[in-house]
């Protein structure tokens, strides 16, 4: 299958751009009236609103706009809300409809232009987007651009660069000092300047930190502190307001494993003192309990592609892919491939870098299996040829489907599934 041409794409998506939707009242996100939207497919939905009056937290008498869709196909979706450049606070919150009612299942607070994304979304259940604003009451107009994709950054692992100080004022969810992305591990620090007993009636100096998820993992807050008491939470943010996740008290140190938290959520973790000797200093790191997923795959379309099933397996594959995948692998990266039912693994120090930041095996000669790839990641193709044992015994040799499988260790992995066409004497098959 062979991409079409730039500018036949650039034709199909200025045919396929949305026409905006005016906003109706009333349009409740909690209330059982949002504004329909309808059916959101490639060319996405956009809405064209104002909230009128705004509240400084969102609250009555503040409005709050709420909008309904459903899927055309399973997958994310990414929305977005713009003011014109006023770069107003904003919160967005997604949620599904279920038996007994609306459910939150993501939500985002920020400066506009605020996006919220979650992947995951299904057809046949209704979805819900609310916006609001926290300003001054004035009437705030906006655009709401919603597109069924996932706009949330990959998870990367990475260990984190050091940990983040705590940043006065933050004591609540619109001070928050901004952790960033769960992508990799987070880290946070700071001095709790005031001791607050609980049924003192002392405000305390809470410090509060927030972060976005990406993934759908079971996550632990590790904390160490000077000697005392300090109690952590974990809130939430949902639509306007906080909703508490875990809690625990501790002395010196703890590990606080808090379930699973959602993708495109907004957390906060909330640190208090309430024992011991002012200031009270603390670090901690967020962590995935469990391995994050790996990323999913990437297609590779097959073209010139030759396999004979018998008598004996060879194959010439021809694959093309996105140009600028696996840029970043290194000399030596581990793999392995599947054609068809053939399919082996390769340790470090198989794949070797040649000009062109190209990556290249040769395999010695006589041995059965990989003969030979050369994967180059700035033209988006790949070559494998090989020849392998009889296949007979273990696949149909009628079967016309082709599956490809190429994986790199670090994250890169590739996959085709195309149907071929036997030659006429049903040895040959052929994807042209």
């Amino acid at each position: 299958m062979r991409p079409l041409a730039v500018p036949a794409i650039l034709l199909l998506t200025v045919l396929a751009a949305a026409a905006p939707v005016a906003e109706v009242e009333p349009n409740g996100f909690t209330t059982p009236s949002p504004q329909d939207l309808g059916v959101l497919g490639a060319a996405g939905l956009q809405v064209t609103g104002a909230l009128d009056p705004t509240s400084p937290t969102g609250l009555d008498p503040g409005d709050r706009d709420g909008f309904s869709f459903t899927m055309e196909a399973d997958g994310a979706v990414s929305a977005t809300v713009d003011d014109g450049g006023a770069g107003k606070v904003f919160v967005l919150a997604l949620s599904r409809e279920e038996a007994g009612g609306p459910v939150q299942i993501a939500a985002v607070t920020g400066p506009a232009p605020l996006n919220l994304s979650r992947p995951g979304l299904v057809t046949g259940t209704t979805y819900r987007i609310g916006v609001a604003a926290l300003s001054d009451g004035a009437p705030l107009p906006y655009t709401l651009d919603v597109l069924p994709e996932n706009a949330l950054p990959p998870w990367t692992g990475a260990p984190c660069p050091g940990a983040v100080p705590e940043a006065e004022p933050d004591g609540d969810a619109a001070t928050a000092t901004d952790l960033g992305d769960f992508t990799g591990i987070l880290c946070g620090e700071g001095d709790l300047a005031e001791v607050a007993p609980p049924g003192s009636g002392l405000p305390g100096d809470p410090d509060v930190f927030r972060f976005r998820q990406v993934l759908q993992v079971p996550v632990r807050i590790v904390i160490s502190a000077d000697p005392g008491t300090v109690r952590v939470t974990l809130h939430a943010l949902s639509f306007v307001g906080l909703a508490p996740v875990a809690e625990k008290a501790f002395g010196a140190y703890s590990e606080i494993d808090v379930g699973t938290l959602q993708p495109g959520q907004t957390y906060y973790v909330e640190i208090r003192a309430e024992q011991g000797t002012a200031p009270v200093g603390y670090q901690f790191h967020l962590e995935p309990i469990a391995p994050p997923p790996p990323p999913p795959p990437q297609p590779l379309d097959l073209y010139r592609t030759r396999v004979r099933t018998f008598p004996g397996f060879q194959f010439r594959v021809l694959g093309q892919f996105a140009p600028g995948l696996g840029a970043g692998l290194a000399d030596g990266v581990p793999f392995s491939y599947r054609v068809r039912g053939l399919e082996e693994a390769f340790g470090a120090g198989s794949l070797r870098m040649i000009r062109g930041g190209r990556l290249r095996y040769r395999a010695p000669r006589g041995v059965l299996g990989l003969r030979s790839i050369t994967f180059d990641p700035g033209l988006g193709r790949v070559l494998l040829k090989g020849r392998g044992v009889d296949l007979n015994g273990i696949l149909d040799p009628t079967d016309p489907m082709l599956p490809v499988d190429l994986e790199f260790e670090g994250g890169l992995h590739l996959t085709a599934a195309e149907e071929g066409e036997f030659n006429l004497t049903g040895v040959v098959l052929r994807v042209p």
